[in-house]
Formats: C-alpha cells, structure tokens, sequence
C-alpha cells in the first residue's frame, strides 16, 4: 500500500501569504486507487512535494507549526 500527500496546485504570487489549498491523499494499493480531500490547509507557495509537507526553508512559520503539521500529513 502507498499513501501519498498532494494539493492541486493554485496560482498564486510569489509573495501571496494568504492562499490556502487543502491536502490531498491518495491511497494506492493493487487494483484500489482512492483519493479523498483533508481538512488540513497549506499555503501552495510553501508546500513540498518531495518532502509532502512544509518547504524546509519557510521561515515564516514558526517550527511548532510545522512539525505539527508535517506530522498530521504523515
């Protein structure tokens, strides 16, 4: 089974701080492939598809934050 965290990408500016998009979830496993919204909301201009989280170096969020968060998508 693999799960992987996504959001559908929004256009927003480089400097837009106030965009959100939910997070994705895809479960894939054999013949099953569901993907269903959270109630978990990011910002499209910090979020990390490689690291499925918070970028590592957005530092307008303070580490608390982003641990929690990073840890709920996980």
């Amino acid at each position: 089974m693999r799960v992987t965290a996504y959001i559908r990408q929004k256009e927003t500016s480089k400097n837009d701080l106030d965009s959100r998009a939910s997070v994705y979830f895809r479960v894939r496993d054999k013949g099953l492939d569901v993907k269903c919204a959270s109630e978990l909301q990011i910002n499209p201009n910090h979020w990390s598809q490689e690291r499925q989280g918070y970028k590592s170096r957005v530092n307008l969020v303070d580490e608390d934050t982003r641990t929690i968060f990073d840890s709920q998508v996980k």
